[in-house]
């Protein structure tokens, strides 16, 4: 898991009551992992916070907060654009 996922996963982890964001699967859908939607509002202002970022209104999607791994992906992307 690159930083960004690990990031993205500590977070999951810590709003679900995961221990051991480590063992979390980057690619399980994170409804799964009993996250709530309050609970993603809350992942998204985290997400925000941590990373200096805005998440543009297209990348509100289910596809963007649909695992980790595509969270962490969304993460990468919106800083990617940011820089260049």
């Amino acid at each position: 898991m690159d930083e960004t996922a690990a990031a993205v996963a500590e977070i999951v982890a810590e709003l679900t009551n995961l221990t051991g964001s480590g063992s979390l699967d980057p690619d399980a859908e994170l409804v799964e992992l009993g996250l709530s939607s309050m609970q993603l509002v809350r992942l998204v202002t985290r997400i925000e916070s941590q990373f200096s970022i805005t998440f543009p209104s297209d990348a509100m999607n289910a596809e963007t907060f649909a695992s980790v791994a595509s969270t962490a992906a969304a993460v990468d992307a919106i800083r990617h654009r940011a820089q260049g």
